[in-house]
This record gives structure tokens, C-alpha cells and sequence, in this order.
């Protein structure tokens, strides 16, 4: 076979207006839409609605354009090129699509025109060749550039013949049929091949995202009509979900290929990717100046921009790192595909360096990925021989120990189809999974939601389709939700004019069903308690009632910023450290979280000298009572490793109460509340030498008690170094 014009990205999946008012007529009642017939009769006397690849267009090597009736493609080189009608086809029933053209001008003697079919990662090719008077049938993938064919030879090696076919300036209808596991292509109305659809007609009957016409080789075509009969597979809905929902063109984010936006777990970025220059995908960014709107977006520039396509597939909770397509050369050049991460400077991003894996060969031509809050977790776009339930599936991978990710688990069919998934988002939540899918939609590529129900990773709740007020007759994909769960962003391509949307998402209790669960934005400035002065440190939090470490966030070189995304159902301790501080901590209790929640919260860490105080704020004891509680293991295990990286270094342990009780009460509560801490630390090894304890009950208040949360503060452990 002759070599094919492929494009370099993925087609846009474009979807059928023919479908729109009857489908969000069936959802007003029903939770999935019943199958329906769909009959499509079109001329191409103009652009079709939701074809793609069928714009006019002019070279040195085709003209294509619309005259007296016809879609007219006059292809002088040996090339083959197409245009694609998308939409998912419910292959359990039965579908036929026809084409009739006119061949004018054929170059050799295997060229021609015919009907295309997308199944998963194949081309399906049904073509006539004119001078032959024959036909070819076969398939090509991307990946690998490969090629089959799948109809019979002819004597000595020739196509087999079309007797029906008429000769060049004539009319020629073309049709395929799929019913009852048969495959027949038609020529005229008579059947010139018809076959078991097995083998490698066997996708046929698994999906088809698309139909289209064909031109190959040198030829001169005209395109005069089309029909299209099927059945509109299921969809699984939620009832009104999102009805009311607007969208608006983002004007300031468009350009050249403007896609694949991706908003921070912290909601204060948005990255996304176009090609000003017409080489190839740089990334941009905006700044959040409101929940819903954004500064003038600007080119983030070398290292992360170089001459190859460039993309951020996801970003650290606190901003401040970037996960990343392709792997990067000292000098920020390109050295190839890979994942990679960059590090906010006070200067700028850091050249990426490169993220390992341990993933298995794909064999789609394209690939997504996404990784949670805290990094430990990637979704990842795959074709993996013997694995996939369908095209390309959507699988986990977790982080090891070395630092690498292992192996792609696959998702199951909760989410994954028979068709191709892609595009996955994992909201701040950690476990609300927006991603498209080519099947079960209104065409190809609708945004779906899943919900994780545990923490294998593998256990899903089924896969929802995101409605008609988010899901259009065009292309959907590369979904990206603010924390706030108000506003969305997404591609999409509303008729032909296609970019990038904000969608405001109603709030309602139906709507919120599939939206990520309310979370909780810690965030505030990391300071020199003394100076004054921003600090970049590592910022961690754990859970106080299992001691476990959950994540990290490093605040930022230049202002000291930082933020974490927290969910409910736990108490957190947060802390702080950095050479030559004592790690200070926070405690925060978050039971529940009904809404999104910010909170404030700004980090003094107070340098270790002689004379400096700190606070223990992960200490825990019952009212009025000295007992250390489980939730205070971890501050405490950081005191005794920093007396041990101080080995000479003496503390005083020193209690405070507030204004409430009699002096007696709280002398004496104070002072067993310091002794709990210091015969805690002799019993895990440090020499009661280095300590001493003392209660200072309510005289020594850091607040005026003037409200509880000001008692809250007087009450209290800290030490205090003696000597170092």
C-alpha cells in the first residue's frame, strides 16, 4: 500500500447535531437513554456539520473544495487522505453507511475512493479501484505505521473484482454494512464481498467511533452524498444533573491549538498548551485573579518550553512543581518521551529532571496521564497488548519506594469500555476521576465521571456520562475542575469554533453527586519567627491519630507560599522544618467537610538557638488532666530526634494554662502537664540531664484573654533552650 497523510495529533472526535433534541428529550425521565435509530442523509454541497478534515484547502499536492453539489478533492500524489464523520455506533445492532462519488481522474491502476471506518486504533479502508475495476479492503494503525489488508487476492496477485463498478465521470455508490456478526461492502447495490466479521474484521464489532470517505493515490473525486443508519447505544446519566449549567468561550486562552488545560489542586494556576510559533505545543499560564477568572495567560519559557511539543500533565498541591511530557537534557534541551518534574525556583522553574517508571509498551500513538495532590499516584491513557478491555484504557500506577512508578494495574470496567478512554483528571479530592470515553455517548468523546470507593485503586463506582449540558455534539475532552467544585474547564469543538470553555457547574444535590467531594486549602506564608524573612522548607502533615505520614508541599523560594489540600474525617498535624529551625507545628481537626473551605494559616519557625522558645502544638491532653494522648507520638518523636542531632543541647520543658481556675489548680496542672513531656522523653533515652520541667500556671499568658481563641493560645507546652 502507498503511504498515508497522517496528522501529528490525535483527529478531534466530532459528534452528530442530529442527535441533540432527541436525546435530552428521552433524559428528562430515565437515568440511561433506551437504544434509538438514527438515519442521516446528507448532501455535500457544503461542509457537513461535525466533519472533520473536510475544510477547503489548497498545495502543491491537493486542492479540496466545495462546487455545484460536490465535495470535490483533487489529490496529486500517491497519498491517501480522508474525512471523518465521529460518532460512537452501537455495533450489538445492526449499521450501514453509503457513499456516492464520481471519479474523474485516477493516476494508476490501484487508485481510487472509498469508505473509512475508525474501530479503536484502526483505520478500516473499503475501497474501488476505477482502472482495475476491482476492489481492496483493509487496515492501518498509527502506531508502528501498520498496514493489513483483509479481502481476498485476485488472479496473479490482483485485487479482486467489482464487476458493478462503473467507469470514471459515473456515479458509484459504496456501502458497508455491519449486521448479524457480517461484514458486506456493496458496490451499486450488489454485494461484492461478505464475510464473518472475525479476525481482523473483528473490531468492527467491538466499537466504531467514526465513518468517513476516502481518497488514495492520485485521483480526482467528487463527494456527492452520504447516508448513515444506526442504532445510539445507552448512556448512563444522573437524572438533571447539571441542568442550568452555562459555558463561555475563554477568549484570552485561545491560540493556535489551545488545549489540554489543567488547573493546580490549589486553584491558583492554570496551564494549558497552543502553538503561536506553528512548530509545536508550547505550555502557557495564567494566574487566578478570582475563583472563575484569570490574568492575561503568558509563556512559561525555557527550560520547561524547548523546541519539541511541551505539556504539563499535572501539578503539586502547593504549586510549586510540575509534572511533565518528555524528558529534558542539562541544558533544557529534549532527549526524547518520558515523564519528567521541575522545581519553582527563586529565579524561575528548575530544568526538569527525570521522573522513572516502570510502564508497559503502548501501542496507541497517543497517551495521557495525571497524578494526584500528593504525587504518589498516577492515571495513566494506555494500549497494552492483553490487558485493554477495549482501544486505549485507563490504568493506576503507584509510586516506589525508589522513586520510581511501577507497573499500569488497569482500571477495570467500571470506567474502561470498549472503546478508547482518555484525558483523566483526578480532582483535589483524590478520588473523583473525570476522563473521556468514545463510548456510551453522544458521539465520540463525552466527559464521564467515576468515584474510587477504596484504596486499591481498582474499585470504582460505574462510569456516569456527564450530561448534555456539559457534553455537545463536538469533540469534549481534557476536563479540569477548580477545588471549589463551582467552575470547570474544558475542550471542546462547538461547531467549528473549537478551544477552550469555563463551565459554571449548578451546585444543586443532584449536580453535586458528580462533583469531587468539598476539601479543605491550607495555606498561608512559611516565616524566620525572628526576622521576619520567607522561608522556602518542606511542609509536611500526617494524621494525628495513626501517626502516618500523608504528604508534603514545599513552600515557595521567592515569598515563602505554600498549601496543602486536605479531605475530612481526621485530625491533621502539620509541620514545617528547615536546616536550622525547629520544626513548628499545627494541629487541625477536620471530622467533616460539608464545603470547601480555605483557611489561612501562616508558619513562624523559630531558629534554634539559646533562648528561643517553641511551642509543642501537637501536644494533646484531656481537659484538666495531664495525660498524654496517642495523637501527640509524632511532635514528641520530633523533639527527641532534634536532642539528638543536638547532642550537647539542655531544654527547659515549660507549662502554661489560661485565666480560668485558681492560681493553685493551674501551678499545679501546668507543672504535671511539663513533667508528662519530660518523663515521656527520659523513657525514649534522653538523659534527664539535658532536661527540666517547670509550670508557670496562668502567669505567663502570649494573649490577652479576651476570647477563647486567645485562651486557646495561652494554654500550652513549649521548651525553651538552655544551652547548646
Amino acid at each position: 500500500m502507498v503511504s498515508t497523510l497522517v496528522p501529528r495529533t490525535r483527529l478531534p472526535m466530532i459528534k452528530t447535531p442530529f442527535l441533540t433534541a432527541l436525546i435530552v428529550l428521552l433524559f428528562s425521565t430515565l437515568n440511561a437513554a433506551a437504544q434509538h435509530h438514527v438515519s442521516v442523509s446528507q448532501a455535500f454541497a457544503t461542509q457537513p456539520p461535525y466533519w472533520t478534515w473536510m475544510e477547503p484547502y489548497r498545495d502543491q499536492n491537493v486542492e479540496k473544495f466545495y462546487s455545484n453539489g460536490f465535495w470535490c478533492v483533487d489529490q496529486k500524489t500517491d497519498n491517501n487522505s480522508w474525512g471523518i464523520f465521529y460518532g460512537t455506533i452501537d455495533v450489538s445492532r445492526p449499521f450501514k453507511f453509503s457513499v456516492s462519488l464520481i471519479t474523474d481522474r485516477v493516476g494508476q491502476p490501484s487508485a481510487g475512493g472509498g469508505i473509512t471506518i475508525s474501530s479503536g486504533e484502526w483505520m478500516y479502508f473499503f475501497k474501488v479501484e476505477m482502472q482495475n475495476k476491482a476492489y481492496w479492503i483493509g487496515r492501518w494503525k498509527s502506531a508502528g505505521n501498520v498496514w493489513e489488508t483483509l479481502s481476498e487476492q485476485g488472479p496473479g496477485n490482483t485485487s479482486p473484482a467489482a464487476p458493478p463498478l462503473r467507469g470514471l465521470g459515473l456515479t458509484n455508490t459504496l456501502s458497508v454494512e455491519i449486521a448479524n456478526q457480517t461484514c458486506t461492502f456493496s458496490v451499486n447495490g450488489t454485494p461484492v464481498f461478505s464475510k464473518a466479521a472475525t479476525g481482523g474484521l473483528a473490531d468492527l464489532t467491538i466499537s466504531v467511533g467514526g465513518v468517513g470517505i476516502l481518497n488514495s493515490g492520485s485521483t480526482r473525486i467528487r463527494f456527492q452524498s452520504y447516508e448513515l443508519d444506526y442504532y445510539l447505544g445507552e448512556i448512563p446519566l444522573v437524572h438533571d444533573a447539571f441542568k442550568g449549567a452555562t459555558k463561555t468561550y475563554m477568549e484570552q486562552l485561545q491560540g493556535p491549538g489551545a488545549r489540554y488545560p489543567v488547573i493546580s489542586p490549589n486553584g491558583k494556576q492554570l496551564y494549558f498548551i497552543k502553538n503561536v510559533e506553528g512548530t509545536n505545543d508550547d505550555i502557557w499560564v495564567a494566574n487566578a485573579l478570582t475563583d472563575s477568572t484569570w490574568s492575561d495567560p503568558v509563556n512559561i519559557g525555557a527550560p520547561l518550553n524547548n523546541t519539541d511539543p511541551n505539556n504539563v500533565i499535572s501539578v503539586s498541591q502547593d504549586g510549586n512543581e510540575l509534572f511533565l511530557w518528555g524528558l529534558y537534557n542539562a541544558n533544557g534541551t529534549s532527549r526524547g518521551g518520558g515523564f519528567s518534574t521541575a522545581q519553582r525556583s527563586a529565579s524561575g522553574w528548575s530544568v526538569p529532571v527525570e521522573v522513572r517508571n516502570q510502564h508497559q509498551q503502548n501501542r496507541s500513538s497517543t497517551r495521557e496521564e495525571c497524578l494526584t495532590a500528593d504525587r504518589k499516584v498516577m492515571i495513566a491513557a494506555r494500549q497494552i497488548d492483553g490487558m485493554n478491555h477495549g482501544g486505549k484504557d485507563l490504568y493506576v500506577s503507584f509510586l516506589q519506594s525508589n522513586g520510581e512508578y511501577g507497573p499500569l494495574i488497569n482500571l477495570g470496567t467500571a470506567i474502561n469500555s470498549p472503546g478508547n478512554e482518555g484525558g483523566p483528571y483526578l480532582a483535589a479530592d483524590g478520588r473523583t476521576l473525570y476522563y473521556t470515553s468514545s463510548a456510551t455517548g453522544y458521539g465520540n468523546d463525552d466527559i464521564f465521571v467515576s468515584k474510587r470507593l477504596d484504596d486499591t485503586w481498582t474499585n470504582w463506582s460505574p462510569r456516569v456520562n456527564l450530561g448534555p449540558s456539559i457534553n455537545t455534539n463536538a469533540w469534549d475532552s481534557y476536563f479540569t475542575i477548580h477545588p471549589n467544585g463551582k467552575y470547570a474547564y474544558m475542550n471542546t469543538t462547538d461547531g467549528f469554533k473549537g478551544g477552550i470553555y469555563r463551565i459554571t457547574l449548578p451546585q444543586d444535590p443532584i449536580s453535586r453527586t458528580l462533583l469531587p467531594n468539598p476539601v479543605v486549602i491550607v495555606s498561608g506564608k512559611v516565616y524566620d519567627a525572628k526576622t521576619r524573612q520567607p522561608l522556602s522548607v518542606m511542609i509536611s502533615y500526617e494524621n494525628l491519630r495513626t501517626s502516618q505520614k500523608i504528604g508534603s508541599a514545599i513552600s515557595n523560594p521567592r515569598n515563602g507560599e505554600y498549601s496543602i489540600v486536605l479531605t475530612g474525617g481526621t485530625s491533621y498535624g502539620i509541620y514545617a522544618e528547615h536546616s536550622g529551625y525547629f520544626p513548628i507545628s499545627e494541629n487541625l481537626p477536620i471530622e467533616s467537610v460539608n464545603a470547601f473551605t480555605e483557611i489561612k494559616k501562616d508558619l513562624y519557625l523559630e531558629p534554634i538557638a539559646v533562648g528561643s522558645a517553641i511551642r509543642l502544638n501537637n501536644l494533646f491532653f484531656d481537659t484538666d488532666k495531664s495525660d498524654l494522648r496517642s495523637e501527640s507520638t509524632t511532635e514528641l518523636q520530633r523533639l527527641v530526634q532534634l536532642l539528638s542531632t543536638y547532642p550537647t543541647m539542655a531544654i527547659s520543658i515549660e507549662g502554661h494554662t489560661d485565666d480560668r481556675g485558681s492560681e493553685a489548680h493551674n501551678d499545679k496542672l501546668s507543672e504535671a502537664r511539663a513533667r508528662a513531656v519530660y518523663t515521656w522523653l527520659v523513657n525514649h533515652n534522653v538523659p534527664a540531664s539535658r532536661l527540666s520541667a517547670r509550670g508557670f500556671g496562668k502567669r505567663k499568658p502570649v494573649e490577652k484573654a479576651t476570647s477563647d481563641e486567645a485562651r486557646q493560645m495561652n494554654r500550652r507546652v513549649e521548651f525553651r533552650i538552655v544551652s547548646m
